[in-house]
Parts: C-alpha cells; structure tokens; sequence
C-alpha cells in the first residue's frame, strides 16, 4: 500500500472516530446564516457533509485522472508496436546492400521503443 493511501485511509478512520465520539455535539441545532436564508440546523453535520463531498470529489478526480494516463499509454504502445511493424516490414523488403543502414534504423526504433517502454512502466 503506498504511503497516500495509507495516510489518507488513517485520515479517514481519525476523521470517524472524532465524529462518534462527538456525535451529539455535531448533531445540537444552531442558527446558520446563509446570506439570503436563515436555517435552523446542525453545523456539525453539515460541516461532516461537506468533508464527505469533498471526499468523494477528490476519488472521481483521482480515478479520472489515472484512467486518462491509462489510455494514453495504452494508445503509445499501440503506436510504438505500429512502429515497429512498420520497420519489421521495411527490414523484409530492403535490398542486400540496404542491410547495414536497416540495421542502424532498427537500433535506433528499438531504442526509441525501449525508451517508450520504460516511460510507460514508470507511470
């Protein structure tokens, strides 16, 4: 489990427990001014509503963002083994006296690819 998750789940469980333990406190009604209206409601739960909202956001944006870095490196290895394919066919179709210069080009998308490889893993 990384570190992140770690701290966030003892967050989490901190944040519950200081709310059982205070629950009757959270839940005493007081008078909230909300610029045009004037309710009659507990401050505490809705505070514990809005860290709840703010939770959840913070979890879609989370998932959204490693789903984008997902696809994209899905769509760099498809071009990657595309390139690949392509240098492949070009090796097959060259003369003899090609050889030497279709070796140095494979080296060099075999790098390239390697490189791209490891980008990838390191996401």
């Amino acid at each position: 489990m990384r570190v992140r998750t770690a701290v966030t789940i003892l967050l989490i469980l901190l944040l519950a427990s200081v709310t059982a333990v205070n629950w009757s406190l959270l839940t005493t009604p007081s008078e909230l001014n909300l610029l045009l209206l004037k309710l009659n409601a507990p401050l505490g739960v809705l505070m514990l509503g809005l860290i709840g909202a703010l939770l959840v956001f913070h979890f879609v944006v989370v998932v959204e963002l490693k789903t984008k870095a997902l696809l994209e490196s899905r769509k760099r290895a498809k071009e990657l083994e595309k390139a690949r394919q392509v240098a492949i066919e070009a090796m097959s179709q060259a003369k003899p006296t090609d050889s030497e210069a279709l070796d140095a080009t494979k080296d060099e998308i075999e790098g390239v690819n390697r490189e791209k490889n490891q980008e990838l893993s390191e996401r």
